[in-house]
């Protein structure tokens, strides 16, 4: 088991294989979700509709619909951990009144 958490951290560092990795355990926290709420059925029923549809010719190519789809779901994630920071951040509005300390280029100013 050490030997396995050795070799995770050690290509964790590698820039393909730590997609991959978060990739499997996001599949894994997915697909429990899934499970644990009682979709799995509908979700493997459905399955043979998406070939269906990823294979059909249609007007737009289907590589540009899964592009779309695909940079939809990374921009709603950037925006829902703005909106998550937003929401749980102190906003501190810095002014001349306020400005009174700095560190520039390791060096601080008073």
């Amino acid at each position: 088991m050490n030997s396995l958490i050795e070799l995770i951290k050690k290509t964790w560092h590698d820039p393909v294989w730590s997609k991959v990795i978060s990739f499997v355990i996001l599949s894994g926290i997915g697909s429990t979700f899934i499970f644990l709420k009682g979709w799995w059925p509908i979700t493997k029923e459905n399955m043979p509709l998406l070939y269906l549809f990823l294979t059909k010719n249609n007007n737009i190519p289907n590589w540009t619909l899964i592009l779309v789809y695909t940079l939809i779901v990374i921009e709603s994630g950037f925006i829902g951990r703005k909106i998550y920071i937003g929401y749980n951040r102190k906003i501190r509005m810095c002014t001349w009144k306020n400005y009174t300390t700095d560190t520039f280029f390791g060096l601080k100013w008073h």
